[in-house]
């Protein structure tokens, strides 16, 4: 901890079970990973075992929002 009570920038958050051990830099993100990781299972231990494959979700949320892209 620092002398304010804050975690410093450059230290890291674990999680560790039978199968895998998680990473992250901060608790929230270490929680969004362990539920990908719970709902994904992945199978193998492989580099961007994370990523989901499909459609943008960034062009999908803005389709939600304000309906197809062209449409005026």
């Amino acid at each position: 901890m620092t002398d304010d009570g804050a975690v410093p920038a450059d230290h890291f958050w674990f999680a560790t079970n039978n199968e895998v051990q998680l990473t992250a830099d901060n608790p929230i993100e270490l929680l969004g990973l362990a539920a990908i990781y719970d709902r994904k299972k992945p199978v193998a231990d492989e580099p961007y075992w994370w990523v989901v494959e499909g459609n943008d979700i960034w062009d999908e949320l803005y389709e939600n929002a304000w309906g197809p892209f062209g449409d005026d």
